[in-house]
């Protein structure tokens, strides 16, 4: 089993920085967020460390600030949709949807194979200085070289989503994807059988940020009473992006008093080039119209069924 350890966002501590690492500064829509350290990649092999370049203590991913976290986000950045064949992979990973501050975390993730399930083990470590506010925590997921297939991808061991790998190419492209996990409000686990759900509603920014993440909401009237919110998968072709939302059954033995609830959910679009986007999402006939572009602009767009 391989740890990788990546920092995003940092601002390391004194025995850190005089390992070597680097300072920057960034803004977010504008504004100054602070000052961060970028690193490189710590790679961990049983009881032996290989460092690539001057990072974190290496036992880093020992310390007891480093709790077990389940992923938010998972995205391809292949241009393919697909992870690749044969080779090893950076899986592209976050902590958050958008609406958290984060600074000073990194990611610990470590993948192992078993059969066709891709088993993650993630990890948030939170005990490093920083004096800025970030809306995700950026990482990877060090994959081993996988075969052709679909893949179910366990994170912490709970089932989570499914990665296809292959090495075709798309007739139109290019084409990524986000998934998210589900969202367990019960928190009582899940059944990993999704099932299609037409969304009611769909909400995204009317200008959204170039090469960032993008949350985009997806409402439901009607969420039956005993499931929670299953994989949600974006899928960005061309210029054209798909959401698909599913809900799972919980374990919970949940009491309801009435069979439908009013619930939301937040989807990520893979980070886009600028241009003109147009949005759509299962169970809604409109396409909505979207801008990625060097700013963002508050408010939210929505496109819902008729009333009819």
């Amino acid at each position: 089993m391989r740890w990788i350890l990546t920092p995003v966002a940092l601002a390391i501590s004194t025995a850190a920085t005089s390992m070597g690492c680097y300072a920057s500064h960034a803004r977010i829509d504008g504004r100054d967020v602070g000052t961060r350290v970028d690193a490189s990649v710590a790679r961990v092999d049983a009881t032996t460390i290989a460092i690539d370049a001057p990072l974190v203590s290496p036992d880093a991913w020992l310390d007891p600030s480093c709790s077990p976290r389940p992923l938010d986000v998972a995205c391809t950045d292949t241009g393919t949709g697909f992870v690749p064949v044969g080779v090893p992979y950076a899986l592209p990973v976050r902590f958050g949807d958008g609406s958290t501050c984060f600074c000073g975390e990194a990611i610990a993730c470590a993948a192992t194979v078993s059969g066709r399930d891709l088993l993650l083990e993630t990890r948030m470590c939170a005990d490093l200085l920083c004096d800025g506010c970030f809306p995700y925590v950026e990482g990877t997921c060090a994959l081993p070289p996988l075969d052709e297939g679909r893949y179910r991808v366990l994170v912490n061991g709970a089932p989570s989503f499914e990665l296809d790998a292959s090495n075709a190419t798309p007739a139109i492209g290019p084409v990524d994807a986000c998934l998210r996990p589900p969202v367990d409000e019960h928190a009582c686990g899940w059944e990993l059988a999704p099932s299609v759900l037409e969304a009611d509603e769909l909400c995204h920014p009317p200008l959204a940020r170039a090469g960032e993440p993008i949350a985009v909401e997806v409402h439901s009237f009607c969420l039956p009473c005993g499931s929670i919110w299953g994989p949600c998968t974006v899928t960005r072709t061309a210029t054209s992006i798909h959401v698909s939302p599913t809900i799972v059954s919980s374990r919970c033995d949940v009491d309801c008093e009435t069979d439908c609830l009013d619930r939301t959910t937040v989807c990520t679009i893979p980070p886009l080039e600028p241009g003109k986007y147009q949005l759509s999402v299962d169970g809604l006939d409109q396409i909505s119209l979207f801008t990625a572009g060097d700013e963002t602009r508050e408010g939210r767009v929505c496109v819902s069924v008729s009333e009819d």
